[in-house]
């Protein structure tokens, strides 16, 4: 398991024990998000310090836990504006990220280079996630807008919009690909069919 603090840091832990395998240093302002490649062996950090970092993680259980110097970066990008959430492609070749400027942008994993980028939001990108087949990607945002979007041409497919004031917390696309389901800031959640006709 991974969690990211204010303090910048990264933690690895072991699980079910909980116990405490590598400290990981780099960003340098609070960590916003975090996800795990779908091989288990990098992880991919969001942080208001404006960047984007990919870690190899695959040696971490066999590093002494007193370690704390961090792991080889692969991509350490530097973004625009605060990055709000990160996710992997369900093939890890593709990372998108979700900044506090409402833009997408996909990035290539091997060399970090912009594959495509994403506007529609009004405001912060709060969560993003690809369907199972990689095919299409769903964000919430700030502005009460859940989009879906066809990837990697960027096309948006459909949005669901809310009133101003709420903000769409979480999204995450079932395994089937068929039902979206995501958090209100007014406490609900919802599910919807992808392919159901505005």
């Amino acid at each position: 398991m991974a969690s990211g603090a204010e303090d910048a840091t990264i933690r690895i832990w072991q699980l079910p024990e909980g116990r405490l395998l590598k400290v990981l240093r780099g960003h340098e302002d609070s960590v916003t998000s975090l996800d795990f490649s779908p091989d288990g062996t990098l992880l991919a950090s969001g942080s208001a310090d404006q960047t984007v970092r990919i870690w190899d993680v695959s040696e971490i259980k066999e590093q002494p836990p007193k370690s704390d110097l961090g792991t080889i970066r692969i991509i350490d990008s530097q973004l625009s504006d605060p990055v709000g959430s990160v996710a992997f492609s369900p093939t890890g070749e593709l990372l998108a990220t979700g900044g506090s400027d409402g833009t997408i942008q996909l990035l290539r994993v091997e060399d970090g280079e912009l594959e495509s980028a994403l506007s529609g939001h009004r405001g912060g990108v709060e969560s993003i996630a690809f369907s199972p087949g990689g095919e299409i990607l769903a964000s919430g945002g700030r502005d009460g807008r859940v989009r879906l979007w066809q990837v990697p041409d960027g096309q948006a497919l459909r949005t669901i919009e809310y009133p101003e004031g709420t903000i769409v917390s979480s999204v995450t696309i079932s395994n089937s690909g068929k039902w979206l389901l995501f958090g209100l800031s007014d406490g609900t959640a919802r599910l919807w069919e992808t392919t159901r006709p505005d």
